[in-house]
């Protein structure tokens, strides 16, 4: 089983669809595609890669982000979906390098391996960055220009409890 061993930022999948929960009426949940919803690129915010202290590159604040702030969301063309059969097919090569960057929101799979720098937003049990919604993360909290944004794993990963570090 393939899993990421780095980074994620995303979330649950069902039926092969990002969903969204919103209310309705107050009382019920609807549910959508994150297509549906106007789905914009990956980050919202202006980032730039660096050093981590947490773990070789992150993801830092190019300017100051306010708590409440959008700072990622679902896009289809960004996350590449692969079914464990689709994975397992790709050259070893391949499977190596994107592996790291992988993620498996739901226990069997699909994958998905995000194409954008946000793959490179580090874990933090104190995470800056909520991904608890699914479909977007927001800002926990004042982020100032040149901080590390970072996530909770646990949030979009099916099978992290063997991961050392989350």
């Amino acid at each position: 089983m393939y899993i990421a061993k780095s980074i994620g930022l995303h979330l649950h999948a069902g039926g092969g669809l990002f969903l969204i929960y919103s209310r309705n009426d107050g009382s019920n949940l609807r549910r959508s595609t994150a297509a549906q919803q106007g789905a914009r690129p990956l980050l919202l915010v202006r980032t730039y890669l660096n050093n981590s202290g947490i773990h070789g590159f992150g993801v830092f604040a190019k300017e100051p982000i306010a708590q409440g702030t959008r700072v990622w969301e679902y896009h289809e063309k960004l996350d590449i979906k692969f079914s464990p059969e689709e994975f397992e097919r790709l050259p070893d090569s391949v499977k190596e390098e994107i592996e790291w960057h992988m993620y498996e929101p739901e226990d069997g799979g699909p994958f998905y391996y995000e194409a954008t720098m946000g793959k490179y937003m580090n874990h933090d049990r104190q995470a800056n960055v909520d991904f608890s919604k699914v479909g977007i993360g927001v800002a926990t909290r004042d982020i100032a220009q040149g901080e590390e944004l970072t996530c909770d794993y646990r949030h979009f990963m099916a099978n992290w409890e063997h991961i050392s570090y989350i």
